[in-house]
């Protein structure tokens, strides 16, 4: 699914559902609050797993980032 079809839930400061966005625009826009999730993977050390975004993503390609995320849709 691109990012241009992709909808999402637009929320309010309590996480009420109060419309929906194109993926693209809520990224393009800090006021349009929509859901995501982040999972941080650690080891018994204490290290922190990473990966690396790809050169394809539109949003901060080649960054390093979270060990798994997503949008909820």
């Amino acid at each position: 699914m691109s990012e241009s079809s992709e909808w999402l839930d637009v929320v309010n400061n309590d996480d009420i559902v109060i419309g929906r966005s194109r993926r693209s625009e809520c990224h393009g826009n800090p006021e349009l609050i929509h859901r995501s999730v982040h999972v941080h993977l650690v080891n018994d050390q204490g290290e922190l797993l990473l990966q690396k975004r790809s050169m394809t993503k539109a949003i901060q390609p080649g960054r390093w980032d979270t060990s798994v995320g997503g949008h909820h849709v």
